[in-house]
């Protein structure tokens, strides 16, 4: 049964004294038409009148409303758009019952909507728009995901059609400068930016400078970037396009670029890749607690011992990942190494991981791993004085210091590629260069 045919049967149930005053009702309703069509035709007469309640300033609350007559309405037709931004706790159901909409509108667009599922996943801080005939029945509701995309149902016969609604957003190129005083992460902030766009610098250098370790007051950076702004304000940052970190008076270089296959790489800017075989670092920005010596002091025996790795200091449960690409050695304990992971790389090169809180579920040995893999979590397991991670590199046999091992570097631009390759990237080389040492932002967030 349609609903119109159920309209019916519902007005044929009434006694017939209704129909007469139903018919008395439509004569009403027929003069009243009839008034408001000469006062809108008066009204466009008298072009001094004009536009005064659309330059009243809005006021922003909570719950934004508006009445709005489409082109296409009746002359007495109006809808009533409401505006409200989630908060926590809410759900649509209940956001749109405060809204006004009807338990029928509401199940009909649940049950029967394209992408349905999008409204029952909800997040504080974004905005639902209803938009509504007079007689309160739904036309249109829009979700608002984020400032640059939206979901809009609006209601085609007794359906609702989804429309995908984008802003493109305006991107800019910016660029700043710093000199490292306390932290990387306050020079950054001192000069504008995110803690985001830090932590991606660090990744891209994470080959040649351990951030835990090797960062020193009087390091700097000078940085051109993206940045998107939807209606002049800032929404994202974008990518890095240039970057360059000076080290403990050593200069290192990376430039974005795109290759004709579309991927994204870094380079330096004589065309070698940023990627190397072994990260200086296997977790993300700790301290060194303790570093490669021969002649360590050791904290529980009180006697001078050999230390041949690196102790990085971490809450337990930090993240441990793979230091390069090889496949599982050993997955164990012991009572000195505690938990402890050794992974085996080409080139007859071992990495060991110890002191672990627990291994990542499923990891065994001849499994294999790729660089950047979690292996493991931080703990203060075997001879440990405190949660820490104590990481050693073993090339043929022969314990070595991380931190001062040479970068292996993954393949290179071609000399068929380098004409394309310096054609785009010597622009932005020169942008770099230009900022030199001054600490400068163009387009700060």
């Amino acid at each position: 049964m349609t609903p119109s045919k159920l309209r019916l049967r519902e007005i044929a149930a009434f006694r017939p004294g209704i129909f007469l005053a139903a018919g008395a009702v439509a004569l009403v309703l027929a003069a009243l038409f009839a008034l408001n069509t000469r006062s809108l035709s008066n009204a466009n007469a008298m072009p001094d009148n004009r536009g005064q309640e659309a330059n009243r300033p809005a006021v922003a609350t909570h719950v934004e409303v508006s009445q709005e007559v489409g082109e296409d309405a009746l002359p007495s037709a109006t809808r009533k758009r409401e505006r409200v931004q989630v908060l926590q706790g809410d759900n649509i159901s209940s956001l749109l019952r405060k809204l006004g909409v009807s338990s029928a509108d509401l199940h009909q667009l649940l049950e029967k909507g394209e992408r349905a599922s999008e409204l029952r996943r909800i997040f504080p801080g974004q905005w639902v728009e209803v938009d509504k005939d007079e007689d309160g029945s739904l036309k249109a509701l829009k979700l608002e995901k984020n400032a640059a995309t939206s979901l809009q149902w609006t209601r085609v016969g007794y359906g609702f059609e989804l429309r995908l609604v984008e802003i493109e957003p305006e991107v800019r190129v910016s660029n700043a400068s710093a000199t490292i005083v306390n932290n990387l992460f306050v020079a950054g902030q001192r000069v504008g930016l995110g803690d985001e766009i830090i932590l991606r610098i660090a990744k891209i250098f994470r080959w040649d400078i351990d951030f835990a370790l090797e960062v020193r007051a009087g390091d700097s950076f000078e940085l051109v970037y993206e940045s998107e702004y939807l209606d002049g304000e800032f929404h994202r940052y974008g990518d890095i396009l240039a970057v360059r970190f000076s080290n403990r008076g050593r200069d290192h270089t990376a430039i974005r670029y795109l290759d004709e296959d579309g991927n994204i790489s870094f380079f330096t800017p004589e065309g070698e890749s940023m990627r190397g075989a072994f990260l200086r670092a296997p977790v993300d920005f700790t301290r060194v607690s303790s570093g490669f010596s021969y002649t360590r002091l050791h904290p529980l025996f009180n006697r001078v011992r050999a230390h041949l790795g690196v102790d990085y200091a971490a809450p337990s449960g930090t993240p441990v990942k793979a230091a390069g690409n090889g496949w599982i050695k050993e997955v164990d304990r012991n009572s000195s190494a505690g938990n402890f992971v050794t992974i085996e790389h080409p080139n007859d090169i071992e990495t060991r991981y110890l002191h672990l809180s627990r291994f990542v579920r499923g990891l065994k040995p001849g499994a294999e791993v790729q660089q950047g893999d979690v292996i493991g979590y931080v703990g203060a397991t075997g001879w440990a004085t405190g949660p820490h991670l104590h990481y050693e590199y073993i090339q043929s046999g022969t314990h070595m210091d991380p931190r001062r091992v040479d970068v292996q570097r993954e393949m290179s631009i071609s000399d068929e590629e380098k004409n394309r390759f310096l054609a785009q990237t010597r622009p932005l080389l020169n942008q770099l260069n230009d900022l030199g040492s001054a600490s400068t932002l163009v387009g700060a967030r």
